[in-house]
């Protein structure tokens, strides 16, 4: 199945971005917001007080009436976005906010992950598929761990934070336009 492909190739890279965060952290607390190495503790708190918060954007979404996968893409790319806005971040109070924000994407995508799957998988395949996910999750998690020291060196937590949520991000647009363009016009546009 395309989406459940492509779902999970966003998976990985959400495994990379969640790698650069638990490794860039102790960076951006103890040199960008100067709030010693102890001050990650901090974030563990804004991004659990996020996720507590995410059972709101089911309410939300159930309101506004949109498809699950349009759901999880929109989901996806506000989570890229978080993301991408933490590593940016040079003041503490923005860096809390994002952290909040990672939090309650993270959760929410996750829910709607859960979703997707149960509706669409087959009962006889479910739980190869969620196995598979958890590889993949490992394997970005993997790449995610190779890549920061590296990435922090060249183009700093930043650059690194920009580069695996733009990524992130455009799979999941290329989710919303197949969510939206029926098969024969996505043909013709290939």
């Amino acid at each position: 199945m395309p989406i459940i492909k492509n779902i999970l190739m966003i998976t990985v890279f959400f495994g990379v971005l969640g790698r650069f965060y638990e490794i860039d952290k102790i960076f951006v607390a103890d040199k960008v917001l100067n709030i010693g190495a102890e001050g990650i503790v901090f974030f563990t708190y804004a991004m659990a007080a996020g996720s507590l918060l995410a059972p709101i954007a089911t309410k939300l979404f159930a309101r506004l009436g949109w498809r699950d996968l349009t759901k999880y893409s929109f989901l996806s790319i506000l989570l890229a976005i978080s993301f991408m806005l933490w590593g940016n971040a040079s003041v503490f109070v923005i860096s809390m906010v994002t952290n909040v924000m990672i939090g309650f994407f993270q959760t929410s995508n996750s829910i709607m992950v859960s979703t997707i799957f149960q509706s669409t998988i087959e009962k006889s395949v479910f739980g190869r598929v969620m196995a598979f996910r958890q590889i993949l999750t490992v394997l970005g998690a993997a790449v995610g761990i190779i890549m920061a020291p590296v990435l922090v060196n060249y183009i700093g937590v930043g650059g690194s934070m920009f580069f695996g949520g733009a990524l992130a991000a455009a799979f999941s647009i290329v989710l919303v336009i197949k969510i939206r363009t029926p098969k024969r016009k996505l043909a013709a546009r290939l």
